[in-house]
């Protein structure tokens, strides 16, 4: 009997003791507390929190940025720290102008440095056809200083003469045979422009074949161009270049009407007159030799336009005053030195493209 009520004495206490060493962590853990588990609630703001911030990455100026193959994302942001000193000292912060249709152009200033980029690159070509079109592009684009626009000019003299005005030279022409029975510049003009080119001037032909003077030989091959000059002129900047294709074969300083009254656009030159008589607004004509006829040594007039009448009464002219080169003084006609409208009178003929820009 007492060894049975003492068994169940000790039964108790065991368990009393396992139920109460658990709880207070007697067998080495602890009871959980409500700081460990978090409720349902935080953890939701937690994990909201977690995306909508980014993982941002501080970058060195000097390293490339990651790419990210699927475009950017929140955990792709990148920003640069300021520990990177970039000042917008550093850069042209010039605006860029937006234009209707949301395209981009860019400011003169950066127009310029484009232009000089390309003449350095243009400079620095071995192939002499190469440099010369882009010293002609160059020269054309209106964004080089005098000094600038003068070198470019002389190196551009240069590159034609080792190039497109090399007897050698064969790209964008094609050539002729001198016949016997006394064959000239004239007559070869002559006969393919009859073969449905077109009618070459002799100066032109004399120049592309770099000869001293008009004299052929029997069974001399000469070169004949592809297509015929342009005259490409600028009134705000009083400048005229005659045009080859892409090369620019001679520039020469002009004058241009007063009040604008030069016209702009497309024209073709439709008479050449050495020695021209004026024919004044006011009616009458005065020959050539007199001190009142204005028109210098030589005339090229434009060739009629049914969408713009009068259009013949303007063209290319000399001048006997040579100050008013350069400046904006006749009534619409375009003024060049006497020697310069000699030279251009002798490398086009009628037919030759005019296009007068702003």
């Amino acid at each position: 009997m007492n060894r049975a009520w003492l068994l169940g004495v000790f039964i108790v206490g065991l368990s009393t003791y396992c139920v109460v060493g658990t709880y207070f962590g007697v067998w080495g853990s602890k009871a959980p507390t409500t700081e460990q588990i978090p409720s349902a609630d935080a953890s939701a703001g937690d994990h909201e929190r977690d995306r909508e911030t980014p993982v941002v990455r501080t970058i060195p100026v000097d390293s490339p940025a990651p790419f990210s193959p699927s475009g950017s994302s929140a955990d792709d942001a990148v920003s640069v720290s300021t520990d990177a000193r970039i000042s917008s000292e550093t850069f042209d912060t010039t605006p860029i102008e937006e234009v209707p249709g949301g395209s981009l152009t860019t400011t003169p200033e950066m127009k310029r440095n484009e232009v000089l980029a390309h003449l350095a690159q243009a400079r620095g070509e071995k192939d002499v056809l190469k440099r010369a079109r882009g010293l002609s592009k160059v020269l054309q684009s209106g964004l080089l200083s005098k000094e600038e626009e003068e070198s470019a000019y002389g190196d551009l003299l240069v590159a034609n003469q080792a190039g497109v005005l090399s007897p050698r030279c064969n790209e964008g022409f094609f050539r002729e045979t001198v016949h016997e029975g006394g064959d000239s510049l004239w007559k070869i003009a002559k006969r393919v422009s009859a073969a449905g080119h077109p009618f070459y001037a002799c100066g032109l032909l004399q120049l592309v074949n770099s000869l001293p003077n008009d004299r052929i030989k029997v069974g001399q091959q000469l070169k004949i161009p592809n297509h015929s000059p342009s005259i490409v002129l600028s009134k705000s900047r009083h400048v005229l270049w005659l045009v080859l294709d892409d090369f620019v074969l001679r520039r020469f300083p002009i004058g241009v009407g007063r009040e604008n009254k030069t016209p702009e656009g497309e024209f073709e030159i439709g008479s050449r007159e050495k020695e021209p008589t004026w024919y004044p607004p006011g009616g009458g004509s005065i020959p050539f030799g007199d001190p009142s006829n204005v028109l210098g040594t030589r005339w090229l007039g434009f060739k009629e336009r049914t969408d713009f009448p009068g259009a013949s009464s303007f063209g290319f002219h000399g001048t006997w005053d040579d100050q008013t080169i350069g400046g904006d003084f006749s009534e619409g006609c375009i003024r060049m030195l006497n020697r310069d409208i000699e030279e251009l009178f002798d490398l086009v003929e009628c037919g030759a493209r005019v296009s007068i820009q702003p």
